[in-house]
């Protein structure tokens, strides 16, 4: 549902509004979207970032926020080597550890990722080699090579690193509809790019910046069954409303 630059303009003013109102740490995210860069990155940046997706995927961020200290520190800070070289015997002791997030599969499928990852930098020289260089389809290898990157998380991984991509998510795709940016919340993939892209243009933001900033607006205020309307600056157009 076609929109004009000036009203995705307006659109995305009334969400930063409504959300600075209610996120007192939405100014930061914001920032680190817009400046996020894998260029600068080493091979250890990329696994940490790659499990922070696994491990956040399903579950709220706030979790796993609280319990990154410690999830870090149980994977010696991410080190591609060492990871590489856990066994099960390592696993074990990771499940038994009281303050990190105890997902038996989501800690194998990292350890596996940071082998897949340590044959990667063999074969390009390094992980930001093989994202520079790769010459096909980059999301589609990306699934195929790592566990637990699928449809949705892989996109949330590209928009780590900086990508102008979107995700296909849930709260995502809610407040579209509900702000007449789409005729259904269940809408392709591409539709969500297309609408995204639009709002990028129209606000001159990063791609990353529209993820987070319509993710947060989804999660915190446009909430699925009770949604926060008081704290909401974009009443007037909801499609919920009327």
């Amino acid at each position: 549902m076609p929109k004009s630059k000036e009203s995705l303009k307006e659109i995305y003013a009334l969400i930063i509004k409504s959300l600075k109102a209610t996120i007192t740490n939405i100014d930061k995210s914001i920032m680190h979207y817009r400046t996020v860069d894998y260029h600068s990155w080493n091979d250890n940046d990329f696994l940490e970032t790659m499990a922070q997706v696994i491990f956040a995927s399903s579950l709220d961020w706030e979790i796993v926020e609280k319990k990154w200290s410690a999830i870090k520190q149980a994977f010696a800070c991410f080190d591609l080597e060492t990871v590489a070289n856990y066994t099960n015997k390592d696993v074990n002791v990771l499940m038994k550890k009281p303050d990190i997030i105890k997902h038996k599969q989501r800690i194998k499928n990292i350890i596996q990722n940071a082998k897949e990852m340590q044959q990667v930098v063999r074969e390009y020289g390094s992980f930001t080699n093989y994202i520079c260089f790769y010459p096909r389809d980059l999301k589609q290898d990306l699934m195929e090579r790592f566990n637990g990157l699928g449809e949705r998380t892989v996109l949330d991984f590209m928009k780590e690193m900086g990508f102008p991509v979107i995700k296909d998510d849930e709260h995502i795709r809610r407040v579209f509809y509900r702000l007449g940016l789409t005729n259904s919340e269940d809408v392709e993939q591409k539709e969500v790019l297309r609408v995204g892209k639009e709002i990028a243009i129209a606000s001159g933001e990063r791609m990353p910046v529209i993820d987070c900033v319509f993710w947060s607006f989804g999660h915190y205020i446009c909430k699925d069954d009770k949604p926060e309307c008081k704290k909401c600056k974009l009443t007037k157009i909801c499609q919920r409303r009327k």
